[in-house]
């Protein structure tokens, strides 16, 4: 009987330290899983890896240490608020917008913008302002549906180095001041 206990002490002790060995080795590693609307950019001490594909990945965190970012790759919305902006005949109005995008590569999308979300709002908000600048109150009525596709042709080549593609740029509300 007494050998018995003692062989499970020694079992006990056992598991134990496999279960301490299980616990600090999963200390020093990670799993993650990229989804099937997902990407990950990789990085290996601070390189570029890659982008990894949907599914499950077990990666180092120590040694060489492992760093990713997810990226959505869906469409998303993204509303740029009124901003009171002059009109060629000195009128301001206030316009928002709402543009329709996607993220079609993820490594750029990470290596050239800290925010590519702030880039994208950005390059709209100069071009919406140039374009608004150009054009007369009675013009800018008659041409908003026009605006939008002028949004969009003159962001798309800004956007294509962020990895980032504009699929359509409305023209919400146009507001006068009083209004």
């Amino acid at each position: 009987m007494p050998e018995f206990f003692a062989l499970l002490v020694i079992a006990g002790v056992f598991l134990a330290i496999v279960y301490g060995v299980v616990k600090i080795a999963r200390a020093f590693v990670a799993r993650i899983v990229v989804q099937e609307y997902e990407r990950a950019v990789l990085f290996r001490n601070g390189r570029l890896v890659g982008a990894l594909e949907p599914g499950a990945y077990w990666l180092r965190t120590l040694f060489p240490a492992h760093t990713w970012r997810i990226v959505d790759l869906r469409e998303r919305v993204q509303v740029v608020p009124g901003q009171e902006i002059p009109t060629s005949d000195a009128v301001s109005v206030k316009i928002s917008l709402a543009v329709v995008f996607s993220v079609v590569d993820p490594v750029k999308a990470v290596l050239q913008a800290e925010n590519f979300q702030q880039v994208l709002y950005n390059a709209l908000q100069v071009v919406l302002r140039d374009a608004v600048a150009a054009l007369d109150v009675d013009a800018l009525l008659e041409k908003r549906a026009e605006l939008g596709t002028r949004l969009q042709e003159q962001t798309a080549p800004q956007l294509e180095r962020y990895g980032l593609t504009l699929h359509s740029a409305q023209v919400r509300d146009i507001m006068f001041p009083g209004t």
